[in-house]
């Protein structure tokens, strides 16, 4: 059970990082409590990881709807599918290839623990945020705005250079680049997140977030057991 978790945690839920440092009605995320944002909105990410001289790329699609979320990703040149659904309730992690799922309440000790391994703001020591400067990201002017702070690596806090390039006529984030520097190497690992695209909607249908009925789903009840 824990070797799936362990087998795509480079990747899954990274991806929220953009809606919670984007826009503050969204994403907030801290190790003991979250929220997911209420508007209606569709976003398109690509995740890139440098590790040991090898790259990996992710790309993911989000739907969000009234604190209620659906994601869908996928690896380049893998078959790598993996759904992730939280609603009212649950917390729904489904591998597609294989139709099974783990399942644990969204308030749980389990889902909380998870997330927070993931996502980078939910670090520690983080330190003041600093204007480091400008350049343009895809046609736009960027403000890039850096800070410090200890994010979960392989499960150990370590040491990591964020930074984030705000479009600078309305704020919102369009790339990060997270510099992380283990302890158990001296290269660092690169990751950074781009979104492809970002819109708002004034419907999406309720069948986004809920499982299908043939997923077979494994009840997570506490994260040590």
């Amino acid at each position: 059970m824990r070797v799936f978790f362990k087998r795509i945690n480079i990747f899954i839920l990274f991806i929220f990082l953009f809606l919670s440092c984007g826009e503050k009605e969204n994403i907030y995320l801290l190790p003991a409590k979250y929220k997911l944002p209420s508007r209606v909105l569709i976003q398109e990410l690509k995740v890139e990881i440098k590790k040991n001289n090898e790259t990996e790329i992710l790309y993911a699609k989000l739907w969000f709807k009234k604190n209620k979320v659906r994601i869908e990703m996928k690896k380049k040149e893998s078959d790598f599918k993996e759904t992730i659904i939280i609603d009212e309730k649950n917390f729904y992690l489904i591998d597609e290839n294989s139709r099974t799922g783990y399942v644990c309440s969204k308030n749980s000790d389990y889902t909380l623990q998870f997330l927070s391994e993931i996502i980078l703001n939910t670090g520690i020591g983080y330190t003041k945020e600093k204007l480091a400067g400008l350049e343009k990201v895809k046609g736009k002017d960027c403000l890039i705005y850096q800070y410090n702070m200890y994010v979960r690596e392989q499960g150990f806090f370590t040491p990591a250079l964020i930074k984030e390039y705000r479009d600078k006529l309305n704020d919102r984030i369009v790339k990060i680049i997270s510099e992380i520097t283990p302890f158990y190497s001296d290269k660092k690992i690169i990751k950074t997140l781009e979104v492809i695209k970002s819109k708002n909607k004034f419907y999406l249908s309720d069948k986004l977030f809920k499982k299908k009925q043939d997923i077979k789903i494994i009840e997570l009840k506490n994260y040590e057991k």
